[in-house]
């Protein structure tokens, strides 16, 4: 290399790089068992599954990993949809359903007649009349019990991966809940990961008419254990031809507790630190840590002023009564606001539902859902 010359270090950390290093790493046994249970096929219970997790552990990227995956390796066709309030699977479907049908080999067929022949720039086009049997259907369980009758046909799958499960609206997940109990009944092979926050559960039971879909069992997705943390920051700065000392690396496991979005972000900031430095040390981490703090802050910062004073003050009494498991008992919380436990359920309940930062842990329980937030919520 030239003297003066900084080595060029494209940093593997930045969401716009094309890879996703911090979640992949400690994946690999849920990857695993989702394509194990799309690979048993239809008719089973495993075969439609949802995973559910926090805030920035990795549940995107994890769609993102099956979809490269599934589509190829296993050259199976997958329509991916995002839910929202505003958004409807059947239109998303509906959208999809020729791309889906072309993937799948079969080649539409129909009639032309000299009519509906026409040219235009010197291109002859036509209008095709399909035949009743091969119109698209119009319903989200006839689209489904086609697309499945054409992939059993081809001994292939259709997959469909559903972000932000939690937030479909009521008619979508209706929909998505008919289609799948139209072909999972019929063992035709239609399958399904969603994922979605761990409210997902109780937004399906809030829904009329989804008992199908309300009873498959979630997928919980947490943080990382160290070894994967360490994995997680290491291994892509050793693939980009650069080292890092344990001291430093150890700084990085301790701060991000696993979490996947801290430890994107410290990995990130402490690359950016080192500059053009070959090796990783224990002061870069520390700037990088000290940048991803304040990011952290910021994000915790911006969850706590949409909350009312009262929620505020839940939020606070749970911090302060969660036990050695991480959980805190609503009757000790409500006791600690000095109210009922039914005058404060609203609360409890508008942070569950509405703001996702607490989630049930069991019969009169609950836990802070945002990792990191307990820790900001003691500083504050």
């Amino acid at each position: 290399m030239p003297s003066g010359t900084i080595p060029e270090y494209p940093n593997p950390f930045n969401p716009g790089f094309g890879v996703d290093p911090p979640f992949v790493a400690g994946r690999a046994a849920v990857i695993h068992r989702l394509l194990a249970n799309l690979n048993d096929g239809p008719g089973r219970a495993t075969y439609l599954n949802i995973v559910v997790g926090g805030r920035g552990v990795g549940k995107t990227v994890l769609l993102n990993q099956i979809q490269q995956i599934v589509t190829t390796e296993y050259r199976w066709p997958v329509l991916r949809w995002t839910a929202g309030p505003d958004e409807s699977f059947a239109a998303a479907l509906s959208d999809e359903y020729d791309r889906i049908v072309r993937a799948l080999g079969h080649r539409r067929r129909g009639r032309v007649t000299a009519s509906k022949v026409g040219v235009s720039a010197g291109v002859v086009s036509a209008d095709v009349e399909l035949t009743a049997s091969e119109r698209r259907p119009t319903t989200v369980p006839a689209m489904f019990r086609r697309l499945g009758e054409q992939a059993a046909a081809r001994h292939r799958q259709v997959i469909l991966l559903v972000d932000e499960l939690q937030a479909g609206n009521d008619a979508s997940l209706r929909a998505l809940s008919a289609g799948l109990q139209e072909t999972n009944g019929s063992r035709l092979p239609v399958g399904l990961v969603a994922v979605g926050l761990p409210v997902v559960a109780r937004r399906l039971r809030d829904v009329d008419g989804i008992t199908f879909l309300e009873r498959q069992r979630p997928i919980e997705l947490g943080n990382l254990d160290d070894g994967a943390t360490r994995e997680a920051i290491t291994q892509p700065i050793v693939d980009a031809g650069r080292s890092i000392t344990d001291a430093a690396a150890n700084l990085l496991v301790e701060f991000c507790g696993g979490y996947p979005y801290a430890i994107q972000l410290a990995a990130f900031h402490t690359w950016e630190a080192a500059g053009a430095a070959g090796t990783i040390g224990i002061e870069h981490a520390r700037r990088g840590i000290a940048v991803a703090r304040e990011e952290l802050d910021d994000l915790y910062e911006s969850r706590w002023e949409r909350l009312s004073p009262a929620m505020q003050e839940y939020l606070r009494a749970v911090v302060a009564e969660l036990d050695a498991e991480g959980k805190a008992s609503t009757g000790a919380v409500a006791q600690r606001m000095g109210h009922p436990v039914t005058q404060v359920a609203k609360q409890r309940d508008a942070l569950i539902v509405q703001h996702q930062l607490l989630q049930p842990a069991g019969r009169g329980f609950v836990t802070v859902s945002l990792p990191g937030m307990t820790e900001w919520v003691r500083r504050r």
